[in-house]
């Protein structure tokens, strides 16, 4: 019965007392039980008495449970965008999909419980409004998160949700963020502060990789990433996803090579190139001397020229199968968490 009683089941679980099984309910004899008409209500009463009946979370109501009720009830005065043909719809879905709106707006959309619980965690970050479908939506702990912090709230409909989101199975939720503006001082000051890492996304396309390698500077304990040019939006659907949230607590800055190479040499940043071959194997590298910048380069084409002149060191992923080298991705996260230790 899975913690649920029918409105069948409870009209008649007097009459049906005997009949009805509970997981955590005592053990009780046949006679106990037996309501015919020659037995006692004395009887019938002590056999009650005797069931533990256990505590349900929640009643269905004709095919409702009383959760989704009330999840319907708190809302029910907010208006609800239905049409997917909205322009308020379409809005969403161009700050999903083009890049060119979110750097215009300086807005991206952010999906999924477990990312907006994080953003509305995080004091830096600013929501600029949450969308939720009571329809999808399982619990309404984050929406009054949400209320409680003044975010403005809209509730639309599963064929409005479904449109805005990225994913087949959506989780119901979604948020409006800011896109945090980190100055370049702020991000290469950091390293003397924090880890002493930082690293550079040259050329990864992919925003599978992307979204990867920032979830793994956050994890490892990176300073930040710079973003090269020819390097994925991170604040692409994809990359926001894959990256599991990340990209909120990892500052991120995006130059071109120029002034990356430039800005480094002024402070005497240590540039370090991730290579398939002729590096030091990297058990073997000298990860202490700090301030660094790894600088992991794309899967077919490899660092950008002038950067991989720049870079004074290479640090290599010994292959002991017929693999030729790693995930670009992958690479980084075992370059970091070695680092890291």
């Amino acid at each position: 019965m899975n913690g649920r009683y029918t409105m069948y089941g409870i009209e008649n679980r007097k009459s049906k007392i005997g009949n009805l099984l509970f997981n955590n309910s005592t053990t009780t004899s046949d006679s106990s039980l037996n309501c015919c008409c020659c037995c006692s209500m004395t009887n019938y009463q002590s056999s009650i008495t005797n069931l533990r009946l256990p505590i349900f979370d929640s009643v269905s109501f004709l095919g409702h449970s009383t959760n989704q009720k009330e999840l319907m009830e708190d809302f029910s005065d907010l208006p609800l965008l239905s049409s997917p043909q909205n322009q308020r719809v379409k809005d969403y879905v161009l700050l999903r999909t083009d890049g060119n709106v979110r750097r215009e707006q300086k807005r991206f959309l952010l999906e999924g419980k477990r990312a907006v619980d994080a953003a509305l965690a995080l004091p830096h970050v600013l929501i600029h409004e949450l969308i939720f479908c009571e329809h999808i939506l399982d619990e309404l702990d984050l929406v009054r998160r949400a209320q409680a912090k003044h975010i403005p709230v809209t509730r639309v409909s599963k064929d409005v949700f479904k449109k805005i989101a990225d994913v087949l199975s959506p989780q119901g939720i979604a948020a409006v963020v800011k896109i945090t503006e980190w100055k370049t001082d702020e991000v290469l000051n950091r390293p003397a502060g924090v880890d002493g890492i930082l690293v550079a996304a040259c050329g990864i396309q992919d925003p599978g990789n992307l979204g990867t390698l920032i979830r793994s500077c956050e994890a490892s304990g990176a300073a930040g990433l710079i973003a090269l040019e020819h390097t994925a939006d991170a604040y692409n659907a994809k990359v926001v996803r894959s990256s599991a949230a990340a990209l909120l607590a990892l500052p991120i800055l995006r130059l071109k090579a120029d002034e990356f190479i430039a800005l480094a040499a002024k402070r005497r940043l240590r540039l370090v190139a991730s290579s398939a071959h002729d590096g030091t194997p990297y058990r073997q590298f000298d990860w202490k001397k700090r301030p660094l910048i790894l600088c992991i380069g794309s899967e077919g084409e490899g660092l950008p020229s002038g950067v991989e002149a720049a870079c004074k060191e290479k640090v290599t992923i010994p292959m002991k199968g017929k693999s030729e080298s790693l995930n670009a991705a992958v690479a980084a996260s075992v370059l970091l968490f070695e680092a890291a230790n």
